[in-house]
């Protein structure tokens, strides 16, 4: 009973599903962990201690990154489209990498340099973000069997954006309570 071409098939969806839930967490859960960053990198949010950032940062950090997801979703579902859901789906996830890296490896100097790359970063990796929605929404709801419904497919793939925000939160709850229990010790 088991071993033939219909099991392949059926264990090739789950891995193209596996990909876009986790790309779909790993998304928002960077979305939302930067904005947290930078709750912490404020100097009004931490006795005074921090950096003090330019004027035009505080939105332009934020904002930059829905800039390029919105080249994201065109660019890379058109990427997708011409070389294939999976090729696309790995250039955009290489992209949220180099954006990670960079803003992790290359942001030192001045104040001002800091965030540049931050900056550049954050837009690097809005786009590797914005292509992973359409890429992933169309490999779920390719991946939907005969009998299955699509739309389900493609709502569980949203139920990891959800859930990454519920993890980033409470994560920042953890940090906020040890950081407090340590000023208290």
């Amino acid at each position: 009973m088991g071993g033939g071409k219909g099991d392949d098939k059926k264990k090739k969806k789950g891995k193209s599903n596996f990909v876009s839930y986790v790309s779909n967490f790993a998304l928002q859960y960077n979305l939302t962990s930067a904005s947290i960053a930078l709750q912490f990198m404020d100097p009004s949010m931490n006795d005074g201690q921090g950096w003090q950032a330019p004027g035009w940062v505080s939105y332009t950090l934020l904002g930059i990154v829905f800039v390029g997801a919105m080249v994201g979703m065109t660019g890379m579902g058109y990427i997708g489209d011409l070389l294939g859901k999976r090729i696309g789906m790995l250039l955009t996830l290489g992209l949220m990498v180099i954006g990670c890296l960079t803003s992790a490896l290359l942001a030192w100097g001045s104040v001002q340099s800091i965030y540049i790359v931050l900056v550049i970063s954050r837009f690097i990796i809005g786009v590797g973000a914005g292509g992973v929605f359409p890429l992933s929404a169309a490999k779920s709801s390719e991946s939907a069997g005969d009998g299955e419904h699509s739309g389900r497919k493609v709502g569980l793939s949203g139920l990891a954006l959800e859930l990454s925000r519920v993890i980033s939160i409470q994560l920042l709850y953890i940090i906020y309570l040890s950081l407090h229990l340590s000023i208290l010790i």
